[in-house]
Formats: C-alpha cells, structure tokens, sequence
C-alpha cells in the first residue's frame, strides 16, 4: 500500500468508500503509523515508541519501525532478509532509504563506513598493546590515552603477552 497520508479531505473519502474491512483495518494501521513519522528532513524520523536499547529502533505493532514501513509498501520480508539503513539512521523510515540484503552486508557497510571494525582485528598496535600490559596507574586513565574502553585495557592486561 501506498503512503496513505497524501491522501485528504474528498480524495481520502473516496479511497476509504472503495475498501473492504481487511483493508479499511490495514489502512487505519498504516495511517496511524505514518502519523508518528516526521518527514521535515532528509530521513523521516520515527516519533512513536523506541525500544531504548544500543542503537535506538523505533517499534510499531511489536516490529521494528523500519520493517513495518518496508513491509507495509513492498510487502513481507523474506526469512533472514534484514533491512539495511542506507542513511545509517536507525530512526528512518523513509523507503528511499531503506533496502533489503544480509546480515553479511550490513556488516560489511558498517566497516566501510567506519561505524565498526573488522572482527578479531586489534585498533591497536602490537607496540601500544605492550604498553598497555606494562602501563601502571588506573585502567581508566589508560583507556583514555589510548582512545579505548576500561574493559579493554583489562583485557589486554590479562591476556598472557598482551
């Protein structure tokens, strides 16, 4: 189904007249979802709830937002397929913005664009993490000079030769 927001006044009556119950009950749910998206910029943002957690999703009928406007436009998603944010913007739900691919692309995007590296590979040199593992003082204070988490300098000072 189509963005039905566009729809007004004569124009919205007319398509409403035209539906079965099915699709009056659809449309109603996909009018109430793209109430709560704000289309002012370049990524339409979903307003509505968002479940809090990492990167933000905005969730609509127990989906991710994005989902439901995928699916709600290109119809359902195939078992395993993600939907990929080509705007790195885990708000969007604008269609331009949003393509089908694997959970493999998508990591592999986050590389490309730097939002993640690639997995096993140190951001550190074996000299830094030398001298990380021989460092004294707070772990704390470690981390931030080397640009790294707490955690991670605890690691490296547990891991026999760093």
């Amino acid at each position: 189904m189509s963005d039905p927001t566009i729809l007004s006044g004569s124009s919205l009556n007319t398509f409403i007249e035209c539906l079965d119950q099915d699709q009056l009950r659809e449309a109603s749910v996909a009018l109430l979802f793209w109430s709560k998206v704000d289309k002012g910029g370049e990524c339409w943002l979903w307003t509505g709830y968002k479940n809090g957690r990492g990167s933000q999703y905005g969730v609509f009928h127990r989906t991710k937002a994005h989902r439901f406007a995928w699916e709600s436009l290109f119809g359902p998603i195939p078992t395993g397929t993600k939907i990929l944010h080509t705007c790195d913007n885990t708000l969007c739900v604008r269609p331009a913005h949003l393509t089908p691919g694997t959970q493999k692309e998508n990591m592999a995007d986050m590389i490309r664009k730097g939002r993640s590296r690639p997995h096993g590979k140190r951001p550190l040199t074996e000299d830094q993490i030398r001298a990380i593992a021989i460092a004294t003082g707070r772990q704390v204070d470690i981390a931030k000079q080397f640009g790294i988490t707490q955690a991670h300098v605890s690691r490296i000072k547990r891991t026999p030769n760093g």
